[in-house]
């Protein structure tokens, strides 16, 4: 319903498209004359043996960046991008490489998960300090926050992990994977990611990685984070939250202290009850009350009625 633009301005640099676009028509050797420069020093070094080891095509660094090239280009093949590999190889005079993707495949498997999570940390990083505060709202840093499921590859290690839901018939599905993740509004750049099966709430992923909310900081999401502990919680953080309403709030303007048309300042008290998801240490932290500016904003689309939204 919302746009970047329309709630906080012009954010993202007129740049941005035309960067993504020279990005992905790169090849994976050009990836890293582009994006090396953004990852810790020795990251992607190679062991004199192994799997990994100098004396393979597959090493470290070739795997990495042809991973990243593939993820890139969406619905490219693994043939594909061993074929950018072949190319690669040719220019620089080395050994000659056999279109067969199964070696690609298997050394893709052997990425390490570290590895991958420390190039996704330090390339956050390096786009947040080329961005500088250009790009931030009132020099303040805003993350958004979002939820979503998707289907993982189908084997009996993730459907014992990540169950289907009990309405699909056995055999017909795919596991399902529900992430919670953190990105700069200014920079785009994905923070961090929390991921769990279908009995993980996504307030509660959303507590493993909330850490990354430092004070000063404004979060960004939609009304599945309009609970009482979240917005009491980053308030003890000194966060700022920008949230729309949930469904399950009652809302009347006649209450709370007018401050301007279609916006009041309300309080929202203590849940009776813990909820589940909070552990009773952050419960007992959280106060009795809280004060929260409640804003109705018209919102018009063409060829509908005029409704309101309330954040």
């Amino acid at each position: 319903m919302f746009t970047t633009t329309d709630l906080f301005g012009r954010f993202h640099s007129p740049r941005a498209p035309k960067a993504l676009e020279r990005v992905r028509a790169a090849a994976p050797a050009e990836l890293e004359q582009l994006l090396g420069s953004c990852l810790p020093p020795g990251l992607l070094s190679q062991t004199d043996e192994g799997p990994n080891s100098r004396q393979r095509v597959y090493t470290v660094a070739v795997t990495f960046w042809t991973f990243l090239w593939q993820v890139l280009n969406p619905g490219s093949s693994a043939r594909s991008a061993v074929r950018k590999v072949m190319a690669w190889f040719a220019l620089l005079g080395r050994r000659k490489v056999r279109e067969d993707d199964s070696p690609y495949c298997q050394a893709r498997k052997r990425l390490d998960l570290q590895t991958l999570q420390r190039a996704l940390q330090a390339s956050a990083q390096a786009a947040e300090r080329r961005a500088g505060s250009t790009w931030r709202f009132h020099d303040r840093e805003v993350l958004v926050g979002d939820g979503t499921t998707s289907s993982g590859p189908d084997t009996k290690a993730n459907q014992r992990a990540y169950p289907q839901s009990s309405r699909q018939r056995p055999g017909c599905g795919f596991p399902l994977i529900k992430r919670v993740a953190l990105f700069s509004l200014s920079t785009g750049a994905l923070l961090e990611v929390a991921w769990g099966n279908k009995h993980r709430a996504e307030l509660k992923l959303f507590r493993n990685i909330w850490h990354h909310l430092k004070a000063g900081m404004i979060f960004l999401a939609d009304r599945g984070f309009c609970d009482f502990v979240t917005l009491a919680a980053l308030a003890l953080r000194q966060v700022d939250a920008v949230v729309r309403l949930s469904n399950s709030r009652n809302y009347d303007f006649r209450k709370g202290k007018r401050l301007g048309r279609g916006d009041r300042l309300v309080n929202w008290s203590k849940p009776l009850a813990k909820p589940v998801t909070v552990t009773k240490k952050l419960w007992r932290r959280l106060p009795k009350q809280i004060s929260l500016r409640l804003i109705r904003w018209p919102v018009a689309i063409a060829g509908f009625g005029p409704v309101s939204s309330f954040w």
